[in-house]
């Protein structure tokens, strides 16, 4: 069992780890987020856990769309 923190820009609880083909990438459901986040595919469930429990404290903006990572649920 892995500990996903929940989505860095609408704070929802943690994603889905779906694996293919033997990769394996965590993705926000909430259809509502602002920048519905996804890890790379990775060889291991344990090295995206850890993609996608890494957080840039200095970041302020998803670099993507531009939405603000505030973690609140309010966007839910």
């Amino acid at each position: 069992m892995f500990d996903l923190k929940p989505c860095p820009f609408c704070g929802n609880p943690p994603a889905r780890l779906v694996s293919i083909d033997g990769k394996t990438h965590i993705s926000c459901l909430n259809y509502k987020c602002p920048c519905q986040p996804e890890t790379a595919a990775y060889k291991t469930k344990g090295t995206a856990v850890r993609a996608w429990n890494r957080r840039a404290d200095n970041v302020g903006y998803c670099p993507n769309c531009g939405a603000k990572m505030d973690g609140g649920a309010d966007n839910a």
